[in-house]
């Protein structure tokens, strides 16, 4: 990360851009020869907030999703800008650490999303003078002497932010990363707040050619009339017919089926019914798994290769005794996962 933490340093003159700070031996010199006035530097107390930065991250990120578990599917640099702190104040001190974490609890250095099967980690790249930070996955500590460290203008650098795969991951999403790490200074038994890395941008996250597509996006089924007295008490079903799901995987990978609705009866995997009849609440759809179980939420297809087809069915079912005669209208999604 290209940032700079300006230090004071005792044996020479320096100008920065946050202050300009006078060696003690060269104040007393200069006193006796001008009228100048230095004021006293404010020191930091160590309840300070952090200073919230925000990051750039490039949309959409194309992740490969069939890799294996643990490897990185996606990569991407983040940047943010030159700016300034929200507190001017000095740490005392003339040498520290600096600790660099991301948010969360991490495993070893990745730390988890709100992207189910997707993790991140992260490193500075370049600009920091401070050692051990470099180029260090986070959590990792760096280390200065030589000065204290003050608060003011930062300059603006990157990071690099991996997504590693974790599980079964969806299809297209979109991710709102929150905070993403925090920078702290520790010294004189201290520890003080200095920055806190964010993106509040939705960031869409897509597979790069994917291996797996579903080759009829939208696929109609009519399911045949039946007379109501088929229907006369509750959990009765009628008008059962099967339904194909036609796949396509142009490489050998692992995949599983994740089923979306709108459930009057989740237990059941029994679809509400949308139409405008006046059965709307006494009847839904039920959907049924290849071997006549209700539709499980993530079905597990296992290794695919080439064309197949999934085989589903659905049926009417009554969610009350005595279902009025009327139309029945219902919505499942599929969505590709990759294992």
């Amino acid at each position: 990360m290209n940032f700079t933490l300006y230090k004071d340093k005792i044996s020479c003159l320096m100008a920065f851009d946050i202050s300009k700070i006078m060696c003690f031996a060269l104040f007393s010199l200069f006193m006796s020869f001008s009228n100048f006035v230095f004021a006293a530097a404010t020191y930091c107390t160590g309840t300070e907030d952090y200073t919230p930065v925000k990051v750039t991250i490039p949309s959409p990120i194309t992740i490969t999703p069939e890799m294996e578990i643990g490897e990185v599917i996606g990569t991407t640099t983040s940047t943010f800008p030159r700016g300034s702190t929200t507190t001017g104040c000095t740490i005392a001190g003339t040498s520290g650490t600096v600790p660099i974490n991301g948010t969360g609890i991490p495993n070893g250095n990745i730390y988890p999303t709100t992207i189910p099967g997707i993790s991140y980690r992260a490193k500075m790249t370049a600009g920091w003078d401070i050692t051990g930070i470099n180029n260090a996955y986070w959590p990792t500590v760096g280390s200065y002497s030589g000065g204290p460290f003050t608060y003011g203008v930062y300059n603006g650098g990157t990071f690099t932010i991996e997504l590693i795969k974790t599980g079964t991951i969806p299809g297209n999403v979109t991710w709102i990363p929150g905070v993403l790490g925090t920078i702290q200074v520790i010294t004189t038994g201290k520890t003080f707040n200095l920055i806190e890395f964010y993106s509040n941008d939705p960031t869409p996250i897509k597979p790069l050619n994917p291996a797996c597509r579903v080759t009829n996006a939208v696929i109609p089924v009519a399911l045949e009339p039946v007379r109501s007295s088929l229907l006369k008490t509750t959990g009765s079903t009628a008008g059962e017919k099967s339904i194909s799901i036609p796949l396509t995987c142009s490489m050998p990978v692992r995949i599983s089926l994740g089923f979306e609705g709108d459930f009057a009866d989740s237990e059941n995997s029994v679809l509400i019914n949308t139409g405008s009849d006046t059965n709307k609440n006494n009847v839904g759809v039920q959907v049924l798994d290849n071997a006549g179980n209700p539709l499980q939420a993530l079905v597990n297809l296992g290794a695919v290769n080439g064309d197949i087809n999934y085989d589903i069915k659905a049926r009417y079912y009554a969610l009350t005794d005595g279902v009025p005669a009327g139309d029945v209208s219902s919505k499942i999604y599929a969505t590709i996962m990759y294992n």
